[in-house]
């Protein structure tokens, strides 16, 4: 289940590590977003309880004890939203997903989107539209996290996948 209080944490120390960087470039004239731990987490997504260090705390999603930097971030990693018939609430009330391009699993959120899946995944498609993805970019994004492989473009009459 995604935690609204640690995802807001997140969010917060993603935008402080931005500004630090903000007037910083990669020779390749890259912006930093981020940065990598070894464990595959983003710098944002370790907590501050190193007290000479800040942000090379243990890891908010892992069991990483401890920020291990591997690499720059120059590109966030796209999410999607979707819903699962076999993901519901003891309501029996689909639950909203999320899928990170790339990483396996997905997260649960505590979202409720009603007991019609078809009006669920219209949910869905309406909050991937605001992302700026298109049903195939979003169906993409959800496969890719099936298995940790680089999705290849589709290449279909339709368009889908």
């Amino acid at each position: 289940m995604v935690n609204p209080a640690i995802e807001e944490n997140i969010a917060n120390r993603a935008a402080t590590i931005r500004l630090n960087y903000s007037d910083k470039k990669l020779p390749d004239g890259s912006a930093i977003l981020d940065e990598l731990c070894h464990c595959g987490h983003l710098m944002s997504e370790h907590n501050d309880d190193n007290p000479f260090y800040p942000g090379h705390g243990r890891c908010l999603r892992c069991e990483c004890k401890h920020y291990s930097w591997k690499e720059f971030v120059t590109k966030r990693p796209r999410i999607a939203f979707f819903v699962s018939e076999t993901r519901m609430d003891n309501k029996g009330e689909y639950i909203a997903l999320i899928a990170v391009e790339g990483e396996s699993g997905f997260y649960k959120t505590d979202w409720s989107w009603g007991s019609d899946f078809k009006l669920a995944q219209e949910i869905a498609k309406e909050r991937n539209t605001r992302l700026g993805l298109s049903k195939k970019e979003a169906a993409k994004i959800v496969c890719s996290t099936m298995r940790k492989i680089k999705m290849p473009e589709a290449d279909t009459d339709n368009g889908e996948i």
